[in-house]
């Protein structure tokens, strides 16, 4: 806009040099009617430009919200209900009950229907349930509960385990489950002493399908009990 205002203004000076006052008048005139309609250009593009600022912001608050509103609410009191029915469940020592509450979890049962008959087998005592957390992600609860077991006993051990269960809940059900614990490191070298010395027990003994549907995990933790001891008595013992 700078250039044309420019090239009127050079134009009118030739035109007064030229003698023409009359000229210059009229050279004026319309210096300022292009200078008018430069400025009312200018006022049209500030305002369009206005306009689609405005028509930007408002798309992008919209968008905004529109995204806001269709991120998914996290009832978390539901949550922990379904963690805490889990819990109950497992420690039933029901398989059918556990079964029920892992109806949309079918592979996870192997593993799970294993670890509650050990449980069982080992003389699994619960002696904390802790609140489930439910404030890791929208879809996750982890439920953790200390016990009392046979494992730590026959090792000698003043230890009490603490199982957390990781469960993925969607649509009010748990479809999904993890194990985790806080076995003491003589518990693992207990464990592979176990493996190392009796291997039997887990190729066609009680320990075949370990933690994968096995059909006797009571009988399996027992005999695992009856190698701890056996280690703890050896000359390999690390322990106390």
């Amino acid at each position: 806009m700078r250039s044309s205002y420019a090239c009127l203004a050079v134009l009118a000076v030739v035109l007064v040099a030229c003698g023409g006052a009359d000229q210059s008048a009229e050279t004026q005139s319309a210096e300022t009617s292009a200078t008018t309609q430069i400025t009312s250009t200018s006022d049209t593009t500030a305002t369009a430009t206005d306009t689609t600022e405005t028509s930007v912001t408002d798309t992008t608050s919209s968008t905004s919200e529109a995204t806001t509103a269709i991120e998914p609410e996290v009832d978390n009191v539901a949550h922990a209900t379904v963690g805490d029915a889990f819990v109950d469940a497992f420690y039933s020592f029901d398989p059918a009950t556990l079964e029920a509450v892992l109806a949309a979890a079918q592979s996870s049962l192997p593993m799970v229907l294993f670890y509650q008959g050990w449980a069982e087998g080992g003389n699994y005592e619960v002696l904390d349930q802790m609140p489930c957390n439910t404030t890791l992600d929208p879809t996750t609860v982890e439920c953790s509960i200390t016990v009392r077991d046979d494992l730590m006993q026959a090792l000698n051990l003043d230890f009490n385990v603490t199982d957390t269960f990781s469960l993925t809940i969607r649509n009010g059900a748990v479809v999904d489950v993890a194990l985790s614990s806080n076995d003491p490191e003589l518990a693992v070298m207990a464990f592979q002493w176990v493996s190392e010395n009796k291997p039997e027990l887990f190729t066609d003994g009680a320990c075949e399908g370990f933690f994968d549907g096995g059909p006797t995990p009571g009988e399996c933790i027992r005999a695992v009990v009856q190698g701890f001891e056996e280690y703890a008595a050896s000359e390999d013992f690390a322990g106390p």
